[in-house]
């Protein structure tokens, strides 16, 4: 789901840094080329070739014989992470409930929205011929439409979809993030990347401690708040809104679809890449939808929060917990780092904004 042209470079990377990702899937091509033949009815395939686009799963681009291109995705299976579900809701959300905003899968021949190829969930995506608004680097003139596209998503009656997570404020990084700890102490890493890490995980041991503690306080603390519990993107930065040919606005990765309250979602729209966007503007679009709608400033401080602690447990897991190559590790340590120490100062500075 990038610029056509950029998805076909046999570059490793994309240009300028911001994602990284490497094919280590041991998928087998030739295999999986057939596989997907076999299984969607997009016909004969020309080419199959890695994307390195996002952090989570494997994703391809798909060239048929007639012309038309595909993004395939796959994902590892997990009995905790079932992305099947939430691939049968997003199609559910296109195909039923005509959002037309919603990117879903490609249906099988068995009219399902993925397939099982070994352990790991494969979907089929048309290809967005656009580029995303990060890329775009245009955070505000869109600010409007993508609060009414949210809103609109906000209104769907998420008891529709009971096969989802309900997400309540849990803090599933805190067992991670604990093990670092423990393994940061041990010593003797080999490489510098993980000697750099424990060393930098242990120097910033006490405030990482205080601030598991704080995130159990607040989730006590929301409980007794009265929350609208809807249905959540629950990752719609600006890299997952694309803009097509003709200007329409798409919203792409619903692996993280989950019920939850609106924070989840209205987060993402307070700041991007530490620089703060008009939020008020956007709040402003998207109670116009959604009037009834009530926003709690201390929930998206507990976002903040959780977002800083799932990258801490996600790169630094790789790094120390994890077996990955040199240029991974490099990826890792260098998306780490604006994580460490926390910043509570900006997460504070956030928040107090919103009130």
């Amino acid at each position: 789901m990038l610029h056509l042209d950029e998805a076909l470079e046999p570059s490793p990377c994309l240009k300028g840094g911001v994602v990284m990702k490497f094919d280590n899937s041991g998928i087998d091509m030739e295999q999986f080329c057939s596989f997907i033949e076999n299984s969607f009815p997009i016909g004969g395939i020309d080419r199959l070739q890695f994307i390195p686009k996002g952090e989570e799963g494997y994703g391809y681009l798909v060239e048929a014989k007639d012309g038309e291109v595909y993004f395939a995705r796959a994902h590892q299976k997990q009995a905790n992470l079932d992305f099947s579900l939430a691939l049968t809701a997003t199609s559910a959300l296109h195909y039923q409930y005509q959002k037309a905003y919603v990117v879903a899968p490609i249906l099988t021949f068995n009219k399902q929205s993925f397939e099982l190829f070994g352990n790991k969930v494969v979907s089929l995506f048309p290809f967005i011929k656009g580029t995303s608004l990060y890329d775009e680097g245009e955070f505000v003139r869109d600010i409007d439409g993508i609060a009414e596209m949210i809103a609109d998503l906000h209104t769907v009656d998420s008891r529709d979809f009971p096969q989802l997570p309900v997400a309540k404020f849990e803090n599933p990084f805190e067992k991670t993030i604990l093990q670092l700890l423990k393994v940061s102490e041990l010593q003797g890493f080999r490489h510098e990347y993980q000697q750099k890490t424990a060393a930098l995980l242990l120097r910033e041991r006490a405030d990482i401690e205080a601030t598991l503690k704080k995130m159990r306080r607040m989730q006590q603390s929301f409980s007794k708040l009265e929350l609208e519990y809807t249905l959540t993107h629950g990752d719609p930065n600006f890299a997952n809104i694309l803009r097509d040919e003709e200007g329409k606005l798409h919203l792409i990765d619903w692996g993280e679809l989950a019920v939850s309250s609106i924070e989840r979602d209205l987060m993402f729209f307070i700041e991007v890449d530490g620089e703060p966007l008009n939020f008020k503007q956007f709040l402003t679009s998207y109670m116009a939808h959604r009037p009834k709608a009530k926003f709690h400033p201390e929930i998206i401080e507990y976002y903040l929060y959780r977002w800083c602690l799932q990258e801490i447990a996600d790169y630094g897991g790789r790094l120390i917990l994890q077996s990955v190559s040199v240029d991974e590790m490099q990826h890792s340590w260098n998306e780490l780092q604006p994580y460490l120490p926390i910043s509570h100062q900006f997460i504070q500075e956030r928040v107090e904004k919103l009130k």
